[in-house]
């Protein structure tokens, strides 16, 4: 069942906290047990560091303010070519995205 999951994940937090703490738990967790995954984050965000620590090589993303006209069009692209079963956004600028 694990292996037949895909799995996107978008991360736009740029500094250490509990969600990104978990985010980066849950990744490696579901990377252990065969889950397919793809991550999107916030560029020069914590969790990039964590997660390439994890041997885990996420997508960055600007997830900037009002003013970031790419990167709903970019992440679009990125779940268009994935093609994930479940797309999960974390905090609210993940999901305005």
């Amino acid at each position: 069942m694990a292996k037949d999951l895909r799995v996107l994940q978008a991360m736009a937090g740029p500094n250490p906290g509990g969600a990104e703490m978990f985010f980066v738990r849950l990744t490696r967790a579901l990377r252990d047990v065969g889950v397919s995954q793809h991550l999107a984050v916030k560029r020069n965000a914590y969790v990039i560091e964590q997660l390439h620590h994890n041997g885990i090589d996420p997508e960055a993303f600007a997830f900037g303010g009002m003013l970031d006209f790419t990167t709903r069009a970019k992440l679009r692209r990125s779940i268009d070519r994935f093609q994930p079963k479940i797309v999960m956004t974390w905090m609210n600028r993940a999901t305005q995205f």
